[in-house]
């Protein structure tokens, strides 16, 4: 494949940037000078870029809420994978990850405030990361974790700075600027179990180059970690189902025995080919133990950084890196849920006691042969395995030119290319099912021999026979996605004026992204002839932006009486999207330090986040729906279409309206029509407000103490959802012009002919809350007995008032702050703590720094009872769970520098074992919700780092 000119382009120059540096190093000394990246005689040297703003600024302050964590924070307690970290926030809401198994496509992703992964902008060094696929979210797997500096939050929208996906916020990952030396760094992880180990190595090397006038810093990554299943821990290793009133062991009605879905009371085939009534919950398959409970993952990366410069007022700067995770997923054998079986009641399949009753129930004109409603699991053919390997490419150029005292511009270009291939093994062809049921009563040989047909008996577990399973299973099946990302940006800042209150100072901008994305489904999943593996037609598209910016720190008061310091931040953004119009964002607020220690800072900020290609140009797929649609379809006589004034949505559907009335369903029958999905093109933007207000204090104490409390409400409309049910949704629009009406199309007699559903702006979310930080610093006394002792305290807490989403402006606010369940909606998971805290608590002595990290999450309710309420449906009688008690987390790590350069770390997780919640019916996997809660016991590690020169 021919290499990008972007990317030779990107590539040339970091090499040569290394070249540079290979022929200019000087020997190592034991402290280099640092790299003067500035002129030493310039104020503006002292100031630094602040997440959330392209002002830079003197200190780390800023109007909108940041949280930093340094290098130490990241990796004390043993973080490998940077989502381990991020997990632990109380921002953050679990996402995909590690124990992401089904869902899940083998990517780590970050969820600021639980409104979706693909609300929340990632970032590294301040430029965008490129999607990890079709959609929005970005795979977390590729930041390289070895040269991570810092990690700075900001939360509520950050379109105004950094353009579309920003509605919750950024998640900016800072390299490590001006590293010299060679650093080594190897790590073991163990569960108490004895299982799923993680093995991570890397090693980091910088040098100044060019008498101090250029720094190089270059870095290689492994990780592997290895799997555990579901069924190694006692609370995952079967299905659990609540049935009245009372947690039981259940599973899957589709089993490998298979069963008759039509005809009578469903039979379940023995072995021998007897049939017997299907009970339940005795005979439900329990598909958890060939469950993933943590996903294996190899991952390779390496990278390069550069900054030179090139003259007293040209610095330049480049950045190449590559990751290649390779991830693996395993479910349960392929299900089919249900489909038409061929009957020849006279082969060698039955014996003479099924044969009889297969006549009386499928065979009304007695000639042999008969048709089934059929359901059967294939775990003849072995588990499903899903294999996906990611190859992530990215490249930056830039420079940055003082272009006068007081003002400098940077520019720059990145290129970055995810190409990602997911391999599918063990599906069964369902074409090649029916086509080896199709045999010859005398002979037992396939009516149609073609492809090697053999006889496939699927009537009873183990009688699939080796030929007839090499026959129909599919394996070598691939879906291939490619991803391009180009972003070009040029932003001066600098001094406008001064006055007596200070400088107002400026950015102004323009950026140009194009996103081209490609989805390329394997044929056989597009036809729908896999069983195991859903329907997938596939998507391209492209996205092209234009956008100009400006912001404007604006000092009003300074040395003041009750105002040492009051300034007012503002900035917009006016975007252009090929695929979505034009949009602005804006943000405005400030700052007021009254006096020395106490700070006041408010932001109101409008965000969007423009469509994505996934939910543009994803391939329509029609398939065929078998539903019991009494309860729902409001033009059913039984639903009162007059009565609920829908009568008139009805008729625009093509309902004739003398069937107004006369056409009706009877609970239990059901309706056969045709539901198409794909993308939508014609979706707008999604916009966002957002209000945060807050304070720090830092008291004036012999030690460093600092408290802070931020509030945060983020209100997103025309938010971008796939509607539960579109005859749900329609109803509530209750508008015959309205798309998701628009959708329905019924025949006269008002029968459903079609369906389209699809992504659509209808939704309504909204996330509100208070963060709370505390830090605290301080020699300890000699009192204490420790000699030359230091203590630290960390914590970071939030309370969320709400996180929830309504199908449109007139639906229902579904809020699942404090509950668990299901049916929260597709950018939530099944468990939302209403309270987290996380506190880290450290001690210093010499050589040795032990920590400990407590962390709690309240309890929480089960929403089904309060949805049943909405929807004016009587509690369930087989609900087991109404509440789960909160969680506490204790983790313990120490480190000790043996001698100068080698440090040793250790530590435990979870030190007393917690347990998981177990969710019954509201489960996400597994029983509970693993991303969310500890689901493998104590975890062990130990590790090295090793400064080789410095």
């Amino acid at each position: 494949m021919r290499t990008p000119p972007a990317l030779r382009l990107l590539t040339s120059a970091a090499i040569c940037a290394l070249a540079i540096g290979e022929a200019s190093a000087q020997p190592p000394e034991q402290t280099p000078p640092p790299p003067p990246t500035e002129p030493a005689d310039e104020e503006k040297g002292d100031e630094i870029f602040v997440t959330g703003s392209r002002i830079p600024r003197k200190d780390l302050t800023s109007a909108s809420p940041v949280a930093t964590y340094d290098r130490e924070e990241i990796t004390e307690f043993g973080t490998t994978v940077l989502e381990d970290f991020v997990n632990t926030l109380p921002q953050i809401k679990p996402d995909f990850g590690k124990t992401s198994n089904n869902p899940g496509d083998g990517s780590s992703s970050i969820d600021l405030r639980g409104l979706g992964a693909g609300r929340t902008l990632v970032l590294l060094n301040g430029r965008r990361v490129a999607p990890s696929g079709t959609g929005s979210a970005i795979d977390v797997n590729v930041i390289p974790g070895a040269m991570i500096e810092r990690v700075e939050i900001v939360s509520g929208g950050a379109s105004a700075v950094y353009g579309s996906d920003a509605v919750t916020g950024a998640v900016n990952f800072i390299t490590r600027k001006d590293f010299t030396g060679v650093e080594a760094s190897a790590q073991a992880d163990v569960y108490g179990a004895g299982d799923g180990q993680v093995y991570n190595a890397s090693i980091v090397g910088g040098l100044n180059f060019a008498e101090g006038r250029g720094h190089a810093a270059v870095f290689a990554d492994f990780l592997k970690r290895q799997p555990v299943f579901q069924g190694d821990r006692e609370f995952t290793e079967r299905v659990f189902l609540e049935l009245g009133g009372a947690l039981v062991p259940s599973g899957s009605g589709i089993t490998p025995a298979g069963r008759t879905l039509t005809g009578g009371p469903s039979l379940i085939f023995n072995p021998d080919g007897t049939v017997r009534p299907f009970s339940v919950p005795a005979d439900l398959y329990n598909f958890a133990p060939a469950n993933y409970l943590q996903t294996p993952l190899t991952r390779w990366s390496a990278g390069a950084f550069a900054e030179f410069e090139a003259s007293e007022t040209i610095d330049l700067y480049a950045e190449l890196m590559y990751a290649r995770p390779s991830a693996r997923r395993e479910l349960a054998p392929p299900p089919a849920p249900g489909f038409t079986a061929p009957l020849v009641i006279n082969g060698p399949f039955f014996p003479a006691s099924t044969r009889a009753i297969l006549r009386t129930r499928y065979d009304p004109d007695n000639d042999g042969f008969g048709t089934v409603r059929f359901s059967k699991r294939f775990d003849d053919t072995g588990s499903r395995i899903f294999t996906t390997q990611r190859e992530y490419w990215r490249g930056v150029l830039g420079f940055q030119a003082r272009v006068a005292p007081t003002w400098t511009i940077d520019a720059f270009y990145s290129y970055a290319r995810n190409d990602n291939s997911e391999a599918l093994d063990n599906a069964v062809s369902l074409s090649r099912v029916l086509q080896g049921l199709n045999i010859n009563p005398v002979t037992g040989a396939c009516t149609n021999p073609s492809n090697g047909c053999v006889a496939v008996n699927v009537f009873g577990d183990g009688n699939i026979s080796p030929a007839a399973q090499d026959f129909i299973r599919v394996t070598g099946l691939a879906n291939l996605y490619s991803t391009v990302q180009h972003n070009a940006a040029a932003v001066a800042t600098g001094e406008l004026f001064s006055w007596s209150e200070g400088t107002v100072q400026t950015s102004i901008g323009v950026e140009f992204r194009r996103n081209a994305a490609s989805a390329e489904a394997d044929p056989a999943l597009a036809t729908g002839d896999a069983l195991g593996f859903n329907s997938f037609a596939g998507a391209e598209g492209e996205i092209s932006v234009y956008e100009a910016f400006s912001e404007l720190l604006v000092p009003l008061l300074e040395d003041e009486f009750l105002a040492e310091r009051l300034e007012l931040e503002a900035g917009g953004r006016y975007s252009h999207y090929s695929t979505a119009g034009g949009v602005f964002t804006w943000k405005a607020g400030g700052q007021w330090v009254p006096f020395e220690g106490l700070r006041l800072t408010g932001m109101w900020q409008r965000a969007v986040r423009a469509p994505n290609v996934q939910e543009l140009f994803e391939v329509a797929v029609r398939d065929t729906a078998d539903v019991d649609l009494s309860d729902i379809d409001f033009c059913a006589a039984r639903n009162d279409p007059v009565g609920s004034g829908l009568a008139a949505v009805c008729i625009a559907q093509g309902m004739s309206p003398a069937a107004i009335g006369v056409y009706d369903l009877t609970p239990g029958d059901v309706s056969t029509f045709d539901f198409i999905s794909g993308g939508n093109p014609d979706l707008a933007v999604e916009r966002a407000g957002s209000i945060t207000a807050g304070f720090d204090y830092t008291f004036d104490l012999p030690v460093d103490l600092t408290i802070g409390a931020d509030y945060f409400s983020i209100s997103i409309e025309d938010a971008i959802s796939l509607p539960d049910s579109p005859l749900t949704l329609c109803a509530v629009v209750a508008d015959p012009g309205a798309p998701v009406c628009q959708a329905i199309v019924r025949a006269p007699s008002g029968e459903l002919v079609s369906g389209r559903g699809g992504p659509i702006n209808v939704g309504v979310a909204r996330a509100t809350g208070i963060d709370m930080t505390l830090d605290f610093d301080a020699d300890l006394p000699s009192s204490f007995g420790l000699g030359d002792a230091r203590f630290a305290l960390r914590s970071a807490a939030a309370a969320y008032f709400d996180i929830g989403e309504a199908q449109t402006a007139n639906s229902p606010f579904i809020d699942c702050a404090g509950f668990y369940a299901v049916g929260c909606g597709a950018g939530f998971a099944a468990s939302l703590p209403k309270y987290q805290v996380t506190s880290a608590f450290s001690l210093e002595r010499g050589a040795f720094t032990g920590s400990l990290r407590w962390r709690w999450m309240s309890g929480a309710e089960n929403l089904d009872p309060v949805l049943r309420q909405l929807a004016g449906i009587p509690p369930s009688p087989d609900t087991a769970i109404f509440s789960i008690p909160g969680k506490h987390y204790v983790d313990l790590s120490a480190v000790y520098e043996l001698f100068d350069g080698v440090r040793l770390r250790a530590g435990v997780d979870n030190v007393f074992k917690t347990k998981p919640p177990l969710l019954g019916d509201q489960q996400v996997q597994a029983n509970t919700d693993p991303s969310r809660y500890d689901v493998f016991g104590r975890r062990f590690f130990i590790g090295v780092n090793v400064r080789l020169w410095d």
